[in-house]
């Protein structure tokens, strides 16, 4: 018999697959187990923001960040769910620390924040953050973000 798949294992998958609601669900097991379970509020938050629940996912993710204040995970969806709620201010901040780290979060961090950045309209930002350099630019969506500053400078 093959062995038991663990709640946060079950979750983990779910996340992966893409199975939103299912993720929901299991993350909302591991909450039964324990209201102060890090995976269990970031789980939620991840399957909310998919889902579209950014309210619920806002909330998800303000009690990940209490509960585990340093995550680079939960700072990058914590910039994320910002970033959907027009908070730019507060998306810049958690996504430029990510950003600004040598985790695997940092090329996701850093493509979303010039994201946020040219539809803020911070085109001097972008420009800054692209002449800085960093693992995002070899992403290949980085290549939007240098075509639009480029299309400024150079219509044709």
């Amino acid at each position: 018999m093959p062995p038991t798949e663990t709640p946060l294992a079950r979750l983990d998958r779910l996340l992966k697959q893409g199975d939103m609601a299912a993720a929901l669900h299991a993350a909302d097991e591991l909450l039964g187990q324990s209201k102060r379970s890090f995976p269990g509020w970031l789980g939620r938050a991840v399957a909310n923001l998919n889902l579209g629940n950014l309210a619920d996912a806002d909330a998800d993710i303000e009690t990940a960040c209490r509960l585990s204040p340093g995550d680079l995970q939960a700072l990058l969806i914590r910039g994320m769910v910002d970033q959907r709620l027009g908070r730019i201010d507060r998306a810049v901040e958690s996504l430029s620390r990510v950003a600004a780290s040598k985790s695997p979060q940092a090329v996701e961090a850093g493509v979303a924040l010039s994201e946020v950045l040219w539809f803020a309209h911070r085109h001097d930002a972008l420009r800054a953050r692209v002449a800085a350099g960093g693992a995002w630019i070899s992403d290949p969506r980085a290549a939007l973000a240098l075509a639009r500053l480029r299309a400024q400078d150079d219509p044709e």
